[in-house]
């Protein structure tokens, strides 16, 4: 089986049919995506048909270290961003943003954090990414995680203050220093 990833670049060289099986593997799940987000049918289906042609429109910017799946769904979920923010129904008459408006904008931010974090652990090599993880999600120290892999404690060290390094740079790249100090 063709992986999204495969699919998308033969997309990119011309290959329609490749477009196609894309857009019926993920049309459902995109739908629905929305569908749960928006209270209106109609805007539902209009940021639906904005994501296709975004993707359409950015083919040549997709690059194989983003998961289709990630990719699509960053799209997607800008695209419900911009919504919030022009939308007349979640600003007040002097266009500031209501307590609710507020709370909403900001959760829709701080999951754009989580999935540019998802994104930059993928530039991570698998020793420290396993490292991290271990440290991080799942609560290993260091020498249990050096148990863990069998390899010395400053290694382990090293692999996660490397780890730690390469997210910051790579947070920093995308949001700017006040993301991840």
């Amino acid at each position: 089986m063709i992986s999204d990833e495969d699919l998308m670049l033969s997309y990119v060289a011309g290959d329609i049919k490749a477009f196609e099986t894309l857009y019926l593997k993920h049309k459902g799940p995109l739908y629905r995506y929305f569908r749960r987000q928006c209270k209106e049918q109609d805007k539902t289906e209009e940021l639906f048909q904005d994501v296709w042609h975004k993707i359409i429109k950015a083919k040549n910017s997709y690059q194989r270290s983003a998961k289709f799946t990630t990719w699509i769904y960053h799209i997607a979920h800008n695209l419900l961003i911009d919504e919030y923010r022009k939308s007349s129904s979640v600003f007040q008459d002097n266009n500031e943003p209501t307590e609710l408006a507020s709370n909403i904008i900001d959760n829709l931010e701080r999951i754009e954090i989580i999935e540019q974090l998802k994104l930059c652990l993928n530039n991570l090599s698998s020793v420290q990414l396993e490292s991290f993880i271990l440290k991080q999600d799942a609560g290993f120290d260091l020498i249990e995680i050096s148990n863990i892999v069998n390899c010395d404690k400053e290694t382990i060290k090293s692999r996660i203050r490397y780890a730690y390094s390469k997210l910051k740079i790579c947070l920093n790249n995308k949001f700017g220093t006040a993301v991840y100090e």
